[in-house]
């Protein structure tokens, strides 16, 4: 890796380190207090990743609606589960 990293593209690559997905995963475990996996395994890491992402898109979507930044799609579908006008 130290030879890699000192040739032209490896000196070229490095920087662009800061701008891939490695710091939005490190933001989203700080933020969320999540230090370690409480699980082992693959599978096991695996679902729980993907349980701490599904909670944090949960809630980011609460506080877009919340706050009136969002309105979901079935909000603006509603009127089609009114009952037709009695005749």
């Amino acid at each position: 890796m130290d030879w890699h990293l000192g040739t032209a593209a490896g000196k070229a690559a490095y920087p662009r380190r800061a701008a891939t997905v490695e710091p939005v995963f490190g933001q989203h475990k700080h933020n969320r207090g999540f230090t370690r996996f409480l699980r082992a395994g693959l599978s096991a890491v695996n679902a729980e990743w993907k349980l701490m992402n599904a909670t944090d898109n949960i809630s980011r979507l609460f506080r877009r609606l919340h706050t009136g930044e969002a309105t979901p799609t079935w909000a603006r579908l509603a009127h089609l589960l009114e009952p037709p006008p009695a005749t």
